[in-house]
Formats: structure tokens, C-alpha cells, sequence
């Protein structure tokens, strides 16, 4: 989906960019479970051929979830967290559950 719109547009430099959906970078979703979270819609940042910065988005939207801000997943794949995971402060210490 996004390698075709790259070379369409011929960007230099393509890198994923993570456009938030609400205007207020603080804020978040709250789940049904009481967990909060953001959502972010998937686009293309890169240059132009005149070096020029552009931003470009595919037809269907990709949108992304995180509950830590470090990692992203799909809203299908999202659904399948495990609800016994204390997600509070996750970002801070970065470590991950015992399996």
C-alpha cells in the first residue's frame, strides 16, 4: 500500500508518519476496560524531487493504537492485549511482562 505510493510520488528520504487524530497532543481514547490510549493515522513523510517536504496519505486510511507510546499495533491486533497488564507508567520503565 504505502511502497506503490512512494514510487508514484517519487519521494526521497520516505519515513512513517504518525498523525494524531486529536488536536491536543496530551490527550487520549479510553478504552471500555478503562485504559487509555491514542490513536494515529498512518502517512508518508519525505521530499519531494525539488527537496521540498511533503506528507502524503494513502486512499484507505492505516490507523495505529499504542498504550505506552512505544508500541504501535493494528486495532485488530490491539484487541488481543492482555487485560491482566498493568500499562501505567510502561514508558518510563520500558520493561515488558514476564511470559
Amino acid at each position: 500500500m504505502f511502497i506503490p505510493l512512494i514510487n508514484q510520488q517519487q519521494i526521497n528520504n520516505p519515513k512513517f508518519y504518525f498523525r494524531n487524530l486529536l488536536e491536543d497532543p496530551s490527550a487520549s481514547y479510553t478504552s471500555q476496560e478503562q485504559r487509555t490510549y491514542k490513536k494515529y493515522s498512518l502517512s508518508v513523510i519525505g521530499e519531494d524531487q525539488a527537496g521540498k517536504l511533503i506528507i502524503i496519505e494513502p486512499t484507505q486510511q492505516v490507523y495505529v493504537y499504542t498504550f505506552d507510546n512505544v508500541t504501535f499495533t493494528s486495532d485488530e491486533y490491539a484487541k488481543w492485549m492482555p487485560s491482566s497488564y498493568d500499562f501505567s507508567g510502561a514508558s518510563e520503565n520500558m520493561k515488558l511482562p514476564q511470559i
